[in-house]
Formats: structure tokens, C-alpha cells, sequence
């Protein structure tokens, strides 16, 4: 599910099978670095999408936690702790954070929380065809990661 008008309604209609959240996390700059943040971003949230549809019922996908590519690693840190805290607070039992910033592996971790990283791949460059051609693919190897976890348990 996504967090959205409509499926945040069926959402707490069917609360109890929803037991992972998906958090995409996406950098913003308008410094020389902006066009790399953006294609990231696009491309973080196209497979957190196909993910999300994969899984629908099961996941809900999160508005993205958007922070600045210049923030320092201890306000990631604070920021980080409060989306872990209510998530926890909301009975999710599996966290699965998504970005292509490796900076952020080891807060994610450190809390006991799976991280995917994922070098973001130059998106402008691409048709829409060729894009939808590696998100699915890309997806299709992340799904393995959520149903070892869900089976360990």
C-alpha cells in the first residue's frame, strides 16, 4: 500500500496483514550536486513503487524521507530516530529502508533495521522503455530480500 488518500483508508481497514514499511530515502541539494539527487531520487522511488506493487497488502510504502544531501550525519541520525520510533510505536515488524547513499547503511543498521542500497543508475539518459526494463529487473532481485525476512520469523 501506499501512503495516499485512498489506500491510507484501506490501509487501516486491513491493518493487521500490513506488517513492513518501505522508506525510501531521498537526498535534495541545489548545489552542484542537484541533478545527481535527482536522478537518485527518481530512481530510489520507481522500485520502491514496483516493490510496493509487488507486495501490495503486505507493504506500505512511505512518503519518502527527504533530507539534505548537506545535512550532517548526527541530524540523519536524530531524523532517523524518530521515523524508527513510531514506526515501532505502529506495530510494523520489519523496517526496510531504501536509498542510493550508502551514508546511510550504517544508521540504518546500527538500529537493527535492513538497509538496500542501490547506486543509482543515470535515469535522464534512459527512454521511459529502457527505464521500466531495469526497474523491474532491479525489483525483482530486491524481492528476495523481504521474504527471507518474513520466513526467518
Amino acid at each position: 500500500m501506499e501512503w495516499n488518500a485512498k489506500e491510507s483508508a484501506s490501509f487501516f481497514e486491513s491493518r493487521e496483514y500490513i506488517d513492513t514499511c518501505l522508506v525510501p530515502i531521498i537526498p535534495l541539494s541545489f548545489d552542484h550536486d542537484g541533478k545527481d539527487c535527482g536522478n537518485s531520487s527518481e530512481y530510489i522511488f520507481r522500485i520502491s513503487k514496483q516493490i510496493e506493487n509487488q507486495f501490495k497488502g503486505r507493504i506500505l510504502l512511505t512518503p519518502p524521507l527527504t533530507y539534505f544531501k548537506s545535512s550532517t550525519q548526527e541530524f540523519n541520525n536524530q531524523v532517523l530516530e524518530e521515523w524508527c520510533k513510531q514506526f515501532e510505536q505502529s506495530n510494523f515488524n520489519y523496517q526496510v529502508y531504501i536509498s542510493s547513499d550508502l551514508d546511510w547503511k550504517p544508521i540504518v543498521e546500527e538500529k537493527g533495521y535492513t538497509f538496500i542500497w542501490l547506486p543509482a543508475l543515470p535515469m535522464l539518459q534512459m527512454d521511459e522503455s529502457s527505464k521500466m526494463k531495469v526497474i523491474l529487473s532491479q525489483s525483482e532481485q530486491l524481492l528476495n530480500i523481504f521474504t527471507s525476512q518474513w520466513n526467518k520469523d
